[in-house]
């Protein structure tokens, strides 16, 4: 079952709703948010509550839950 989210791009303040299904990857969160914002997608990371989320980590293993807000940031360990 999907869930929404929201994500925010650190930067600029945007923000984007997105459904995301159990399987997708954190990795294919960055490609497809950081696409639409025209962004390096290898220059960025998401962030949930101050813990920055790992490439082939999916949805499920996150617990997200619906309408909570997940941020979109520059590495900062310099991806």
């Amino acid at each position: 079952m999907p869930v929404r989210i929201s994500i925010r791009d650190v930067s600029t303040g945007n923000m984007v709703d997105i459904d995301l299904e159990p399987t997708n990857t954190v990795d294919e969160i960055i490609e497809s948010v950081g696409t639409f914002w025209d962004k390096e997608v290898g220059a960025y990371v998401l962030s949930h509550k101050q813990q920055l989320l790992r490439g082939e980590v999916t949805v499920s293993q996150l617990y997200l839950n619906e309408g909570d807000q997940i941020e979109f940031l520059l590495d900062p360990e310099g991806g």
